[in-house]
């Protein structure tokens, strides 16, 4: 194998493993995105929801208190996964939280770190206008975007759960807040 040659025999042993993965992700239908990052939503796999889910891990606020998922249950929610060390996280986030503001209790926001407690109370310290609920997740935010079909694994990285829970909208980079208000406000989502 030509492959073999070429590659650090430390990686050798996962080769075929590599190989497998790369021809998997090539041919999902997840790398079929719509332009612009936006990705159409896919059927659930499983009863339960990605509330549901995201009610298991149980994921703390920077506060030490845990989220309650059932305050988001019932109505639209943006989630947004994000980090302190991501330059376009960091810029998107006082337009999310004004959105937020704007939309009350029409739609529910949601920031999960993909970083350490301390980093993110000291931009939150910093940045008091970011008041929509966030909770840490550290590397396990990247596992669970990708689950919800971040197929790169960058940040930022934002669905939107319709009221029922399930995925409608993903979207890979800085989102265009001025398409989530509309998605918002359309009433589609309820």
């Amino acid at each position: 194998m030509i492959l073999h040659r070429f590659t650090p025999p430390s990686l050798r042993p996962l080769l075929p493993a590599l190989l497998l993965g790369l021809s998997l992700s090539l041919t999902s239908p997840a790398m079929a995105s719509a332009p612009d990052g936006e990705q159409p939503a896919q059927a659930a796999s499983t009863g339960a929801t990605p509330l549901d889910q995201l009610a298991q891990k149980k994921f703390p606020a920077p506060d030490g208190s845990a989220l309650d998922v059932a305050t988001l249950k019932g109505k639209p929610v943006v989630i947004n996964f994000w980090a302190t060390w991501c330059p376009p996280c960091i810029r998107e986030m006082p337009d999310l939280a004004a959105l937020a503001r704007e939309m009350g209790d029409q739609a529910a926001f949601l920031g999960i770190a993909a970083d350490t407690d301390g980093n993110v109370k000291k931009f939150t310290a910093k940045n008091p206008g970011i008041d929509f609920p966030l909770v840490l997740a550290g590397y396990n935010a990247l596992n669970l975007s990708r689950q919800w079909g971040n197929e790169r694994g960058g940040l930022p990285f934002t669905v939107v759960l319709d009221a029922k829970g399930q995925i409608q909208w993903r979207h890979s980079g800085t989102v265009d807040v001025e398409a989530l208000r509309s998605m918002l406000k359309s009433g589609e989502l309820r």
